[in-house]
């Protein structure tokens, strides 16, 4: 058969359709009516934008001094730096808050232009969104964490996030986090010795404690979230699992800050980390399928006479709690594949993160040192060795305010976004518009002078010691606030808390030689120094007993 004859044919019975006009004008015609409906998508495009920037023009934006405009005043330009990013961001904030008037602690920041962000960062203008029990949905950037976490905790609509809140909840009680607690201590104690020998053998000059601790983290809810023990400390090099953590933050953080990365298609064609990207995607999610099918075949294979009649009293994982609920009919496989991979991404990293800074302060700062040994002699009375109790924390009141200090000056998640479900008014003037992207920068919040004072910037745990001081109830916010904050905020509490008391019983820390004693700092999934500044770590001799 001639195709092209066909072809033709048919378009001869086209042409004598129309009154038989010529080729030339069906094909003229049939491009007038393409160009005009491209035409129509791109004017109803720029009339959109155009709306949603018309919308918008009452909020404050960044001064140009501090942040330009490009394109004709069509988005910022933010740059490529992370690290001159986040400096640039903190300087908008001082910028603001000098202010008196209610345009204070807010601004609208255009990525791009039909993408903007509106961002608060003072206590005042952070309350309204806390407080709200409607507009508790996560924005757009926490849909690039559903390859990896699904809709869990963390990145769930507000339909599925509230039974799954109930849910999991009771996995956070008093009694099951003294169960915790005895991982921690393991762990934590198998870090010192480790670090200890390494001590006595002459190679602590100049140590980059975040590595320890973060094998440790891993070790830790590896253990308390999956009932495993994958022995992160006692292999030299990165684990793949780390790697892949490691990865996926990295990627996620550039397909949020370069808008035209969030489609998987050009992600996949033009990102070179894509292919390791998604390798570490499946390696993590398949180890926390094969821990949970394991589990769940040994629940299966130990009947119920004999768990009880043996009086096993074998330490129960977060995941144990979980197949309760599957068991009952409350949640799937991949439901609590969603909940534990949350648990270890929230647990781990962030916990690791704010550690590493704690004892970056120990190093930087004698007074804070000594103010914490002091305490610890006082309730360890010597003993270098045994395990904290909960018991001891509840009389550790100087860690408790050097944490929380820490946690100040070093958010672990420096920012979190929200989708509005419906009209936010914030400083009781401006009222943001449902359906807008709204970030509460807690870096930002936690150094207001208003709240912080003039040396804001400062690390004095002092400032918790007082409980008589009032400050406003959202001016620290490190595990977020009101429905939709940290679930496990008492746990994160609980290990960072012990690993310093465990810790600092032992070893002394001081800023290594020729190293920066002020680190650099970019916002990642979480925060983190640019470059880790070297710790030098001794054994102590000397005791306040």
């Amino acid at each position: 058969m001639d195709f092209n004859q066909l072809s033709t044919d048919l378009l001869n019975e086209i042409v004598k359709f129309y009154n038989e006009p010529d080729f030339e004008t069906l094909k003229n015609t049939l491009y007038y009516i393409l160009a005009t409906a491209i035409s129509i998508k791109v004017l109803k495009v720029a009339h959109k934008i155009y709306s949603a920037r018309k919308n918008l023009a009452f909020l404050p934006t960044a001064p140009t001094s501090i942040l330009p405009w490009k394109f004709a005043k069509f988005s910022h330009r933010i740059g490529n730096d992370p690290v001159v990013i986040f400096n640039r961001f903190y300087d908008i904030c001082k910028h603001s808050w000098a202010k008196t008037d209610l345009s204070r602690g807010i601004n609208n920041i255009w990525f791009a232009p039909g993408v903007n962000i509106v961002y608060l960062f003072s206590a005042e203008s952070s309350e309204a969104l806390l407080r709200s029990n409607a507009n508790i949905n996560k924005a757009f950037a926490y849909d690039m964490l559903h390859p990896w976490l699904g809709t869990g905790l963390l990145t769930s609509a507000k339909g599925k996030w509230k039974p799954r809140r109930r849910m999991i909840t009771p996995a956070f009680h008093f009694n099951i986090l003294q169960d915790f607690l005895e991982v921690m201590n393991t762990q934590t104690t198998f870090m010192s010795e480790k670090i200890l020998g390494d001590v006595r053998e002459g190679k602590c000059d100049a140590v980059n404690m975040y590595n320890h601790i973060t094998l440790c983290a891993l070790d830790i809810i590896c253990e308390t979230a999956m009932g495993k023990s994958i022995s992160a400390q006692m292999t030299e090099e990165d684990s793949e699992y780390i790697n892949a953590i490691y990865m996926a933050n990295k990627v996620i953080m550039r397909r949020i800050r370069y808008p035209y990365l969030i489609n998987d298609f050009i992600f996949n064609m033009v990102d070179s980390d894509a292919k390791a990207y998604w390798k570490g995607i499946a390696l993590m999610k398949k180890f926390t399928y094969d821990v949970i099918l394991a589990r769940l075949s040994e629940r299966e294979n130990k009947s119920k006479s004999e768990e009880t009649s043996a009086g096993d009293k074998k330490r129960r994982a977060f995941l144990d709690l979980l197949l309760d609920e599957y068991e009952n009919g409350n949640i799937t496989i991949d439901g609590i594949r969603e909940e534990v991979d949350t648990f270890m991404f929230e647990g781990h990293d962030t916990t690791a993160a704010a550690i590493n800074f704690a004892f970056y302060h120990i190093a930087k700062d004698p007074r804070i040192k000594e103010n914490l040994q002091r305490e610890v002699d006082e309730v360890f009375r010597g003993d270098l060795t045994r395990d904290v109790t909960t018991e001891d924390l509840g009389k550790l009141d100087y860690v408790d305010a050097f944490i929380r200090e820490i946690l100040r000056l070093y958010p672990s998640v420096p920012m979190f976004l929200r989708n509005l479900s419906e009209d936010l008014k914030v400083n009781e003037d401006y009222m943001i518009p449902k359906g807008q992207s709204v970030a509460i920068q807690t870096y930002y919040v936690h150094r207001d002078p208003k709240h912080w004072g003039a040396d804001a910037e400062e690390c004095k745990p002092e400032r918790f010691m007082d409980k008589n001081i009032k400050r406003h109830a959202y001016a620290w916010i490190p595990f977020a606030a009101g429905a939709r904050n940290c679930v496990g905020q008492r746990f994160a509490m609980m290990e960072m808390k012990m690993q310093v008391a465990s810790v600092i019983r032992r070893l002394n820390f001081e800023i290594a030689d020729n190293q920066p004693e002020n680190m650099e700092l970019y916002g990642d999934m979480i925060l983190r120094p640019w470059e880790n500044t070297l710790l030098k770590i001794t054994e102590r001799t000397e005791f306040n007993f």
